[in-house]
């Protein structure tokens, strides 16, 4: 949604996030990353462009959210650094939207819990799309 990432961000995890050093290398991220990149050395451009991107970001209207046609799925962790608030306006926002919010879900569950999310995912994905009027 349109607004400063200060206002989607929960305030500490955004501080955080603001800090990250350029050498921020999480198992889960870095791995993939220096196995499929054509240059692995440039891992700090990457994280330097995903701060840049969360800062200055200024989000959609909710004009363009409303105008969203396609089934979308917002889905999210309650203890995400994103505000659980933030999901419910896309949510109420997107006409075709459905929400899930995993209880004690962070940033990380789809690598920490990939059954929770792929079991609300996959029927999602295998869902007739329904006819546009």
């Amino acid at each position: 949604c349109s607004g400063s990432p200060r206002d989607t961000y929960e305030p500490e995890a955004y501080r955080q996030y603001q800090s990250l050093s350029a050498d921020f290398a999480p198992k889960v991220f870095k791995e993939p990353y220096d196995r499929m990149a054509p240059d692995p050395t440039r891992w700090p451009i990457l994280v330097s462009k995903i701060k840049n991107l969360g800062r200055d970001f200024k989000g959609y209207s909710a004009a363009e959210l409303k105008s969203i046609k396609a089934q979308v799925l917002v889905m999210m962790g309650d203890r995400d650094v994103v505000r659980p608030e933030h999901a419910v306006e896309m949510y109420r926002l997107i006409p075709t939207a459905q929400l899930a919010i995993f209880p004690g879900g962070d940033h990380f569950m789809l690598w920490t819990s990939p059954d929770r999310v792929l079991s609300t995912l996959v029927p999602f994905l295998d869902a007739p799309v329904p006819e546009q009027k």
